[in-house]
């Protein structure tokens, strides 16, 4: 999904890519799941338990990583970082968030 989702840089802007982005099923299912601020874990084992985990060569530490760089980057008032000392916390954004 993201490899697809590069090419298309080059011919939209970065609004449009996180248009696109979010109108996939997996980061959908995130997305919810985000309502609730989770720590990187919980959100690695959430990617870990969906079908796409039995993908070859599926790894949800990478996916997780990958997927949350892309959230920031292209949704960046969608999504935000939690203070947290022992892990990366991400959340939904509130309206005063925003």
């Amino acid at each position: 999904m993201l490899a697809h989702l590069s090419g298309l840089w080059c011919c939209f802007g970065s609004r449009s890519i996180g248009v696109l982005l979010i109108q996939q099923p997996i980061v959908q299912h995130i997305d919810h799941f985000l309502i609730t601020p989770q720590r990187f874990g919980a959100v690695r084992d959430e990617l870990a338990n969906l079908a796409c985990a039995a993908g070859p060569g599926f790894e949800p530490t990478l996916a997780w990583q990958t997927l949350m760089r892309w959230l920031f980057y292209f949704l960046p008032t969608r999504y935000t970082r939690l203070p947290s000392r022992h892990s990366e916390v991400v959340g939904r954004a509130t309206r005063s968030d925003r």
